[in-house]
């Protein structure tokens, strides 16, 4: 149109063959955010992630970008699956602020007579989460109750971005006192 003439075939393949190679790239992105935050008080790395393999993109991005990042799962005393069982087979009581967030059924009371171990458990800490607790030690399905959610619809805030530092403030500092109550619960660090 600017040179007010005809395009020939090859012309239009060749701009047609242009066009697909720098737009194509384009076309399938997908953007995806992966919260986390750094306890820096308690050297705690917190992934909001769904799995475990957008967790390490997430951790691989930062060692990327800052060089190295040292993060290692919390070396605990025992096996999370030992006072898991314990708690649900009763032979061990519940850890203070927690409670079991499933029921007991008489299927489940034969599994932990064959000597089976628990690998996942749904629990409630402190009445504010709700959570599963895996074997290894990752936090699944974590939910605020409605005891956190009235303390979040009681902030008054001018604007999103202040609603979302004292929502993001709450939600830290629950995290803060939960981490220390599981890792407590579970029998504490190594020290090795």
């Amino acid at each position: 149109q600017e040179q007010d003439r005809q395009v020939l075939t090859k012309e239009k393949k060749a701009l047609k063959d242009d066009i697909m190679m720098e737009l194509l790239p384009k076309a399938f992105t997908r953007s995806q955010n992966i919260f986390a935050y750094i306890d820096s008080t308690d050297g705690w790395m917190v992934v909001d992630a769904s799995s475990f393999k957008k967790a390490e993109e997430l951790t691989s991005c930062l060692r990327e970008c800052l060089g190295s990042l040292p993060i290692i799962n919390p070396p605990l005393k025992t096996m999370p699956s030992h006072p898991m069982t314990q708690w649900l087979s009763e032979k061990q009581p519940m850890p203070a602020s927690f409670e079991l967030g499933e029921l007991i059924s008489e299927e489940t009371d034969v599994h932990l007579l064959a000597g089976k171990q628990v690998s996942k458990l749904a629990l409630i800490w402190d009445e504010a989460l709700t959570f599963v607790l895996g074997d290894d030690m990752v936090v699944r399905k974590l939910k605020f109750t409605d005891v956190i959610q009235d303390q979040l619809d009681n902030i008054e805030a001018n604007s999103s971005a202040e609603q979302f530092d004292a929502d993001f403030a709450v939600m830290t500092l629950t995290q803060q006192k939960f981490i220390k109550s599981l890792i407590s619960a579970l029998g504490g660090i190594s020290e090795e």
